[in-house]
């Protein structure tokens, strides 16, 4: 809890089987977190705390199987690699491999709580920091999952004003965009956004996610829509097919659009989804869904 720190880092640190995180911020803005390794650490090994840390540069950074525990926060349970509870910074060249459950887990929060419990800040409405190139594959349940996210003009006012005739006219939102992320052989999806606006995945790189490469849930935070642009998606790749001959794809989708709010989707490749596999699925999580298959080859 050091306030400002712009001449502070945490560089080139090797964590092993530690019995709690890699490098907890908290409470600091301006810190840089670059170079470290974690492996075999428990809990959310990259762990941005309060959700009041703004500002911070956390980059090129790698965590090796991040162990689920039971005796630290409840959200430590579903552990993260990489746990980011505010927007606003800087978060790219991080690799996410193998962990017991998520590889880069954006959980932001509606206030920041702890010791810097407030509620004149609020990250859900918080713009997106620079965020790109990061890897996440062989984790057990996502990849790259974002619980809530919808940058807008005034972070802390309602989202929209239905007295209005446009009723997002008074707070516009902010874009968010997620670039050049390469996400595969996790467990459930690749991408995952589950209350979302104005989300753009672009130049995504996705294989063999065995639920989805692509999923969000509900999309009507904001006037513009969620998209997914310039990617690739991947159902069975060659080189896996020859040294694992389990049908991974059985049920696998590439893309699943959400139930609420509208989704855009341009120039997007699907490789190799064979019988069994579906392209695109609509209505995350419906109880009846439409299915298109044979989309492209």
């Amino acid at each position: 809890m050091n306030g400002e720190v712009p001449t502070s880092y945490v560089r080139g640190n090797s964590v092993h089987e530690s019995f709690a995180r890699v490098v907890t911020i908290h409470a600091v803005y301006f810190l840089t977190v670059e170079f470290n390794v974690g492996y075999r650490v428990n809990g959310h090994n990259y762990f941005v705390e309060d959700g009041i840390e703004t500002k911070n540069v956390i980059r090129y950074n790698l965590a090796i199987s991040s162990l689920t525990v039971t005796n630290m926060l409840q959200t430590d349970i579903s552990v993260a690699s990489f746990w980011v509870t505010n927007p606003t910074n800087d978060f790219y060249g991080n690799h996410a491999a193998g962990g017991d459950f998520y590889g880069i887990w954006y959980e932001i929060k509606a206030n920041p709580d702890g010791p810097s419990a407030t509620n004149d800040v609020c990250p859900i409405g918080n713009p997106l920091g620079k965020v790109y190139n990061n890897t996440a594959h062989s984790n057990i349940r996502f990849g790259l999952r974002i619980f809530k996210l919808y940058s807008r003009q005034y972070p802390c006012q309602n989202i929209r004003n239905d007295s209005n005739a446009n009723p997002w006219a008074f707070n516009p939102s902010i874009t968010s965009n997620f670039t050049n992320f390469t996400l595969y052989k996790n467990m459930q999806d690749g991408a995952l956004a589950e209350q979302a606006g104005d989300v753009v995945f672009d130049q995504f790189v996705i294989a063999e996610n065995y639920h989805a490469g692509v999923e969000f849930y509900m999309a009507n935070f904001t006037q513009k829509n969620v998209m997914v642009v310039n990617s690739v998606i991947i159902g069975k790749s060659q080189t896996n097919a020859a040294s694992d001959p389990t049908n991974y794809t059985l049920g696998m989708a590439g893309l699943i659009t959400p139930r609420t709010g509208a989704s855009s989707f341009s120039n997007i490749r699907f490789y190799n989804y064979p019988a069994g596999s579906i392209a695109f699925i609509t209505c995350s999580q419906c109880d009846a869904v439409l299915l298109f298959t044979n989309i492209g080859t």
